[in-house]
């Protein structure tokens, strides 16, 4: 047995075209904007579509929660990113008591650590 959904047309809400068809010699595809007021079809005839399917009603968009823009953060760069060269991370390491590392990445990581 069909289930029969009960759809009542009401004039001032905002319709759409659920297929194809033509009225008052426009084409109509389907999910394009129904305005039976602009074309002047009455409220009869534009019923009479909306019964057939021709025409639905459109159901609003969800509105859309404003989130809090992510906060700017700010790359803090010292002397260690600017040095490129192994021998000068170790001699800063060294000299600063922080441990040796085998990549240039862990050993300003390191020296950073032991900085505070």
């Amino acid at each position: 047995m069909a289930r029969l959904i009960s759809r009542e047309f009401d004039a001032s809400k905002a319709t759409y075209a659920r297929r194809a068809f033509t009225a008052n010699g426009r084409r109509f595809v389907a999910g394009s904007a129904f305005d039976g007021r602009l074309m002047s079809i009455s409220q009869r005839k534009a019923k009479m579509l909306f019964d057939s399917g021709h025409i639905g009603h459109q159901t609003p968009a969800p509105v859309p929660v404003p989130t809090e823009p992510e906060p700017l953060t700010l790359t803090k760069t010292d002397e260690l990113d600017l040095l490129e060269d192994m021998k000068e991370l170790r001699a800063i390491a060294y000299a600063e008591g922080a441990a040796i590392k085998v990549s240039k990445a862990d050993q300003r990581q390191a020296i950073r650590d032991n900085r505070g």
